[in-house]
């Protein structure tokens, strides 16, 4: 259980070579977000795309916060980096539990060609399927987010396509570069999404792979005291019992149990 994280504030996220980058960092129980003094040193690096360490520090933490700087050499080339952080407990867990922040580092003395070829397009798409997980023959809640390279929200236009180039589903972003579509997997097929600005070049991105069998979680609104929760699987079982736990932080909310796969709290 991951109850120990690491947050970095920055001034700012584009840097030139030269400059020097300033941060503080915090390390905090995950659970209650209160400071943790357990850690007494944070190692902090700066990545290229090729997730290479190019700057790399050790920072001595004081009652779960720290301070330090890195100096950006005239040798970096132009490029998006990522500024990570972790401690040694947390060397124990998946990466993907470190913390990792997107920065931009801008070299005048060289030309921009090397940052032009990495990135094809001026922003990103995230999918969230409802519940985690596409699931063949279940229809998804499924939602987006798109953001340009400044970190904010941009409008765009899409569609999902099949193996067969052919469209499934169309959308387009609501407010802040966020929407969602339903949407309903067939089993063995793979997905792309292709989506567009108004003056940027499409972008194709896959959507999360299918899985044969799961469970679906949708949760819908009425406008009532009550949320309804609905599971939806196509795994056959002898009792049909689907056990729901709500939690925050890692924390035990609440445990339910119901047999016909719909719970309200």
């Amino acid at each position: 259980m991951i109850s120990r994280v690491v947050l970095i504030i920055t001034g700012k996220g584009a840097y030139l070579t030269g400059e020097i980058l300033w941060f503080k960092v915090y390390v905090v129980d995950g659970s209650f977000n209160k400071p943790l003094n357990l850690s007494k040193l944070t190692y902090v690096e700066v990545l290229d795309d090729s997730q290479v360490p190019v700057l790399q520090a050790k920072i001595e933490m004081h009652n779960g916060h720290g301070s330090g700087s890195l100096y950006i050499p005239v040798s970096l080339n132009n490029g998006n980096y990522h500024l990570r952080a972790y401690t040694n407990w947390m060397k124990n867990f998946s990466p993907e539990y470190y913390f990792d922040k997107k920065i931009t580092i801008v070299n005048p003395q060289r030309a921009p060609a090397s940052l032009a070829k990495q990135n094809k397009t001026d922003y990103d798409i995230q999918f969230f399927p409802e519940g985690g997980n596409l699931v063949s023959g279940i229809t998804s809640n499924v939602a987006f987010k798109a953001v340009g390279k400044d970190g904010k929200g941009i409008s765009l236009t899409g569609a999902i396509i099949d193996p067969k180039n052919d469209t499934v589903v169309r959308f387009q972003s609501l407010k802040f570069g966020m929407g969602h579509f339903s949407f309903t997997p067939a089993a063995g097929s793979t997905y792309r999404a292709v989506t567009r600005t108004d003056n940027s070049s499409p972008l194709i991105k896959d959507l999360p792979a299918v899985n044969n069998q799961g469970f679906v979680m949708t949760l819908t609104d009425n406008g009532s005291a009550q949320l309804q929760v609905s599971v939806n699987s196509n795994i056959e079982s002898s009792d049909g019992a689907v056990y729901l736990f709500a939690h925050t932080r890692q924390l035990a909310k609440s445990r339910f149990e119901q047999w016909n796969g719909t719970f309200c709290y």
